[in-house]
């Protein structure tokens, strides 16, 4: 199960007529003294109607603390209409703000970043990104950073010191087919510091893989030691992608906002605030 209540998988059942019902919830938040934390990592529709339960289940109930960790915010990246199909765009975020108006809500590296229409009025707080980038990067002995297009160099720049800066070679151009919204090309200018490097690529999230696989390969083409990836966020199809098919991407980094990626090393952090492997 992809939902927890302060670390607990949160069983859900039916009543004949199909009304849902809980296991326990009332007893788990007591029994931790009256504190509801709940975990989602957002795999499927199942998850988001039993968050949406459980959180307005918790609203009726006398609550201290209430704290919400959805690491991956689904859907706020949805900007294009598919045929006479109208994408959810915000919706979840929307419906947040509704359900976990007076919650502390914790995002990670979502897409939008902050500023836009979506968080306001939420309690929101970001867990940065860049402690997760400093694991990899002393874990792999990374030389440099590549980024896999211009959004990723204009996101991180902004995000990353010096430390992480200074190590850029640059980033990848995408032209994209305006009839079809699918990238046509990609171009890596030739960089002879690329040559012998252990190199990684960052980026929020990953559907398929298909452009930074991309990029790895003309990385790899121009000699690059070893190619490296971060995603804040990956998501199951890159399954159905070619990245493990190919063997460009050495090894993959993510969090365990989504959860249950296999072939991937998985981070998170503890009570600590520090990195740790899963």
């Amino acid at each position: 199960m992809s939902v927890r209540l302060n670390g607990i998988s949160v069983g859900i059942d039916s009543y004949p007529n199909n009304e849902r019902m809980f296991d326990n919830i009332a007893l788990n938040i007591k029994q931790h003294g009256d504190i509801a934390n709940v975990f989602v990592q957002y795999q499927e529709a199942e998850d988001f109607e039993i968050f949406t339960l459980l959180s307005a289940y918790i609203n009726t109930l006398p609550v201290k603390e209430k704290k919400l960790d959805m690491w991956y915010m689904p859907y706020l990246r949805m900007d294009r209409q598919v045929g006479s199909k109208d994408p959810m765009i915000m919706g979840i975020a929307h419906i947040i703000k509704v359900l976990c108006a007076d919650w502390n809500v914790y995002t990670l590296d979502p897409h939008p970043h902050i500023n836009t229409t979506w968080d306001k009025g939420l309690h929101l707080k970001l867990i940065p990104v860049k402690p997760f980038i400093d694991y990899v990067i002393e874990q792999e002995k990374i030389d440099a950073v590549y980024y896999p297009d211009e959004g990723a160099l204009q996101r991180y720049t902004q995000l990353f010191d010096d430390s992480i800066n200074s190590k850029a070679l640059g980033f990848a151009k995408k032209e994209r087919d305006i009839n079809t919204g699918r990238i046509s090309k990609i171009i890596v200018d030739e960089n002879p510091r690329i040559s012998g490097k252990t190199i990684l690529m960052i980026d929020d999230i990953c559907s398929y893989g298909g452009t930074s696989n991309a990029v790895a390969q003309r990385l790899k083409e121009q000699n690059a030691k070893t190619v490296v990836a971060w995603y804040s966020h990956v998501e199951l199809s890159i399954y159905e992608g070619r990245i493990f098919k190919d063997g460009f991407i050495d090894r993959i980094y993510t969090s365990n906002s989504i959860g249950d990626i296999w072939e991937i090393t998985t981070l998170t952090v503890n009570e600590k605030q520090e990195v740790i492997e899963l």
